[in-house]
């Protein structure tokens, strides 16, 4: 009977065990299992290249387990896996830019490699200790450390060490601008490679020599490398590091090429494998690559959406180097579109980042790109204080194409100063060193600006002459934007030349090139964007699917589950009847034993009972969940619809700005075409000419102001990516009253300040600063001449919000006219003073990015109170 029972247990424990299904494991986790399987020294090993393995995923555990490894090694006096442990261990340091703690690591291996003979290991750990003094900027030492690991790897029997330092040295001549060498090493590294039967790692000096080709302009030779590659790794093209490499590397080839569609393609898939691999640090560098390309295209706002994705993902995994590049990224995009108190903000991060961790090249870019926002504040004194320390650290690291970048900005610094004299000096010097480097870009664009201090000195023959060889190199490279520039530059000769005819051509084919740039370069944008909204919904579709599979999945194994109980209570039951069947054979010679016998089968039909108790019980479990996923789906069927409904309202605030843009944009470029169809009826007079040229001019600054407000105002409204910070309410007006400290005292304006109800706030500081200074700035615009201006600021808690309030006696708002139009663009109330119309709109836009609301109480000729709503957050 007992037996019976037992079958029947072991049965249904078989079927529910059969429905599992086991995923494979990642390859971290294999090695780790295989690691504590083993015993002794193989353990060493293995846990020693998990540390190895680990690198690119998670320095602290890397870090972790090459302590391991190396205590047991001590444990078991096992030498060749204290070394190899402690130069994994410095691996890990120097990757997090601890370099004072890696050095003396690395060179404490090195004792013990000597004493045991262990050559390649030595000669590996060599080759990463130079690229330790790669990332402090000392190139002598990198070299000497190379040179050291050649004499210990040349005759070594395992090839991949060897090949490794040459990939480092083509690195290190790269650094050193010098192509030649570099190529050379390069190619050393690819025949090594290209011999070895494991040919995924051919992939990865591929790629280098692609990327060598790719900045020579040399795409066909860069392709056929890609090429090469990818048939070695064979038809295994899915899922792996080395074809993600290629495609990354294809990528920013195409992007050169103009091939835009196909490059955000590839960079795509590349994304996808590092994200499902969780490989940090190369998808941080993917971002970054992904970010450089699409600035080059002129797509800033994905590109800064590249870099705050490379940021925040540094940030979380304490990759210092990538999170203070991409400090600087970050600013540069910044400082190009025009933004330039995020540009500031961005570069001084960067700037101390670098300093703290010692990045020296880093310091270098933060410092020139300081430089050249105070050049654009005309602050040329504090700029070229700038240039002169970026110069000092390029000169003691031989940068030669940093000193000829920062020469470049010193000499556009001195022109603007009129200091001509040291502008050309810089200049002629900055453009021997890119000819030395053959560097054509960096030549093209010297030319252009010598063209241009030439034409301000009045030596017309230089200038035509730099500027004739920045066109041709221009045109033969394919440099639009450079070449828009000397179209504009050779103008300006020909009208200081008085050559009024010639210069007009020059001027036609200037804003030809600017407009087709620009229609260009917003192509792109409109094509990265809508690629990138496309992506997004695919992802949500994916992720959609992947949860109505998930839950399919969920109510098939239920079923299973009930289908399997089903059968276990089937057999129990015919085994009772099974049973009952036998006893009953047995009645007529076993009669005294049917007492015994029913009592049980009454056992028997109680178990079948509660067998049938438990299907109802599984039964309006299975209802439940059924409810569960219909509302599932329901709770989808509406994400969906509400990411359609911002994706509606998205598109019509995409409309109002084009009618916007086109309604301010027509009466300027109009007058622009009358004033060149009366260019065109040859005044009879010079003055008349240059009075159309007068006119246009004026006409040209109107639309180029008409353009950067509305780039202002669109910059506000995308960049959700804006810093909060903790903001000091007292420390900020103080800036702001510097600021707006002439306006002030020429208006004698009495300014009373209390911040004491709430002196902090956490939130967006460009965007407070800016909303401070309209509104203040307002106040003393339209103050009443006929009594002194008085201006009341401070701070206030109301509900969850800080409620920063403005108010004046100044002349006031009539609201029963005007409410309906305050803060539209170019709304204007007061038409005797000098204004945009701007500026209400700008803070309106500024108060909704951040979240909050303005309210404003007003009366003619009693002043007027701005109330400022800012969220209560935490600083988290």
């Amino acid at each position: 009977m007992n037996l019976v029972f037992r079958h029947i247990f072991l049965f249904f424990l078989f079927v529910i065990c059969s429905q599992r299904v086991f995923a494979q494991s990642h390859k971290i986790d294999s090695l780790r299992e295989i690691a504590n399987s083993l015993k002794g020294t193989e353990k060493i090993d293995a846990l020693n290249l998990l540390a190895y393995e680990m690198f690119s995923f998670d320095f602290f555990k890397s870090k972790e387990i090459s302590r391991e490894a190396r205590n047991l090694s001590i444990e078991l006096k096992y030498d060749k896996g204290v070394a190899e442990a402690m130069i994994n261990d410095a691996v890990s340091e120097w990757k997090m830019g601890h370099y004072s703690i890696s050095i003396p690591e690395f060179k404490q291996s090195f004792i013990i490699c000597k004493k045991m003979k262990l050559n390649h290991l030595q000669g590996f750990g060599l080759t990463y200790l130079g690229r330790n003094y790669e990332s402090l900027g000392q190139l002598d030492s990198s070299q000497i450390c190379y040179s050291q690991a050649n004499d210990l790897l040349k005759d070594n029997l395992q090839p991949y060490y060897l090949s490794f330092l040459y990939l480092n040295l083509a690195r290190l001549s790269g650094l050193k601008n010098e192509p030649a060498r570099q190529l050379e090493y390069l190619q050393m590294c690819w025949s090594i490679r290209e011999k070895m039967k494991n040919k995924k790692y051919l992939a990865h000096v591929g790629e280098r020599i692609a990327a060598f080709y790719n900045d020579q302009g040399n795409y066909e030779k860069a392709l056929s490398y890609l090429d090469k590659s990818q048939h070695a790794i064979g038809k295994d093209t899915i899922d792996n590091e080395e074809i993600s490499v290629i495609y990354k590397q294809r990528g920013l080839v195409y992007i050169k090429q103009g091939k835009s569609k196909e490059a955000l393609n590839l960079f795509y898939k590349s994304l996808k494998f590092y994200e499902d691999n969780h490989a940090p640090l190369n998808l941080i560098n993917l971002h970054i690559d992904i970010g450089n390309a699409l600035l080059n295209i002129g797509n800033y706002e994905i590109s800064l959406k590249n870099y705050f994705t490379s940021l925040t993902a540094a940030e979380a995994n304490h990759f210092e180097f990538e999170w203070t590049h991409s400090l600087f990224l970050i600013g540069w995009v910044y400082f190009i579109s025009d933004q330039n108190t995020l540009a500031q903000d961005f570069a001084e991060k960067s700037l101390k980042a670098a300093v703290k961790n010692k990045f020296i090249g880093e310091e270098a870019f933060a410092l020139d790109l300081l430089g050249k926002l105070a050049d654009r504040r005309n602050q040329h004194k504090v700029a070229i204080d700038y240039f002169k320390k970026g110069l000092t650290i390029r000169n003691a690291r031989n940068d030669r194409i940093g000193i000829a970048s920062t020469l470049l900005n010193l000499g556009i610094t001195f022109e603007k100063m009129g200091d001509f004299k040291n502008a050309e000096i810089v200049d002629l010097k900055g453009l021997a060193i890119e000819e030395t480097l053959n560097n054509v870009l960096g030549i093209a664009q010297i030319h252009q600006n010598l063209g241009s201090l030439y034409t301000k000195m009045k030596q017309f023959q230089k200038a035509s002459s730099y500027l004739e060889k920045g066109e041709l190199a221009s045109k033969n490279n394919l440099m639009p934007y450079l070449l828009v520039e000397i179209y504009r530059n050779k103008r300006d000769l020909l009208v200081a030349q008085l050559k009024y005819k010639e210069a007009n051509d020059y001027s036609l084919l200037y804003e030809e090139l600017k407009d087709s740039v620009h229609n260009n370069n917003l192509s792109n944008r409109i094509f990265a964007l809508q690629y990138d909204l496309q992506l997004e919904k695919q992802k949500k579709e994916i992720k959609i699917l992947s949860q109505q599979k998930d839950l399919q999945s969920d109510e098939n194994r239920q079923q299973k589950i009930v289908i399997v109980i089903s059968l276990a209570v089937l057999l129990a039951v015919s085994v009772v009847a099974y049973l009952i069947f036998i006893y009953y054979r047995r009645s007529k010679v076993l009669n005294r034993k049917i007492v015994e016998q029913n009592t049980e089968i009454s056992v028997q039909r109680n178990f079948a009972t509660e067998q049938n108790d438990k299907l109802i019980e599984a039964k309006i479990i299975i209802e439940g969940q059924n409810e569960e996923i219909k509302l599932r789906n329901e709770n989808l069927e509406k994400e969906v619809e509400d990411r359609t409904k911002e994706l509606m309202e998205y598109n019509q605030q995409l409309e109002q700005f084009a009618f916007i843009s086109a309604h301010n944009l027509r009466a300027p470029v109009a007058r622009i075409l009358g004033l060149g169809n009366v260019l065109k009826l040859s005044p009879t007079s010079r003055e008349e000419e240059e009075s159309i040229i007068q006119k246009l001019i004026a006409t040209t600054q109107e639309l180029d102001n008409v353009v950067r407000d509305l780039n202002v105002i669109l910059e506000v409204k995308k960049n959700s990516n804006a810093n909060v910070s903790e903001i000091n309410l007292e420390k900020a007006f103080r800036q702001i009253e510097i600021s707006l400290e002439k306006e002030i005292v020429e208006a004698n304006a009495n300014l009373v300040v209390d911040f004491s109800k709430a002196l902090t706030i956490y939130s967006v500081k460009p965007y407070v600063d800016s909303i401070l200074i309209n509104l203040v700035s307002n106040a003393i615009k339209y103050r009443n001449l006929g009594r002194p201006l008085l201006i009341h600021v401070k701070s206030e808690i109301r509900n969850n919000y800080v409620c920063l309030v403005i108010s004046d006696n100044g002349m006031g708002i009539d609201l029963n006219l005007f409410r309906g139009k305050l803060f539209k663009l170019y709304s204007r109330f007061h038409r005797h003073v000098e204004g945009k119309g701007i500026g209400l709109y700008l803070v309106k836009t500024q108060v909704t990015a951040m979240g909050g609301k303005i309210e404003i109480e007003s009366e003619v000729d009693k002043g007027t109170t701005f109330s400022v709503y800012i969220k209560i957050s935490s600083s988290d």
